[in-house]
């Protein structure tokens, strides 16, 4: 098998899992268990990186933080939770990440980058 055909074939099957996880997300918000299935997918994150808000240490005990809050209808999913350090995630609360970013004047551009480097979609 070719280099391709095995890309392919890995594509295939990460659109495949993501389809999953996808519609167990979808799964949990109708029946209100988002936050019950976030703590399924915050075991799953990385904690091996800076606050990707900040840009500092994620300290003792970080958060995981929807960046799409559920309150917003965003989901339980590995692309839409990532850890941060707790005190942006008490300042971030319910807000989206457009609004986090202007009240407390972030660099957007740096933000979304660390972001994007942690495999996010935003």
């Amino acid at each position: 098998m070719s280099k391709e055909s095995r890309g392919q074939r890995s594509n295939k099957e990460a659109a495949r899992k993501n389809k999953r996880e996808l519609e167990r997300a979808i799964l949990a918000r109708a029946l209100d268990e988002s936050r019950k299935h976030g703590d399924t997918v915050k075991r799953q994150l990385v904690k091996n990186h800076d606050c990707p808000y900040c840009g500092y240490s994620l300290g003792e005990v970080p958060h995981a933080d929807h960046i799409h809050p559920i309150s917003k209808g965003g989901m339980s999913t590995m692309q839409n939770m990532v850890y941060v350090c707790a005190k942006c995630n008490l300042k971030k609360s319910n807000l989206t990440l457009s609004a986090f970013l202007r009240a407390h004047n972030l660099n957007r551009d740096l933000v979304e980058k660390r972001l994007i480097n942690l495999g996010k979609d935003v």
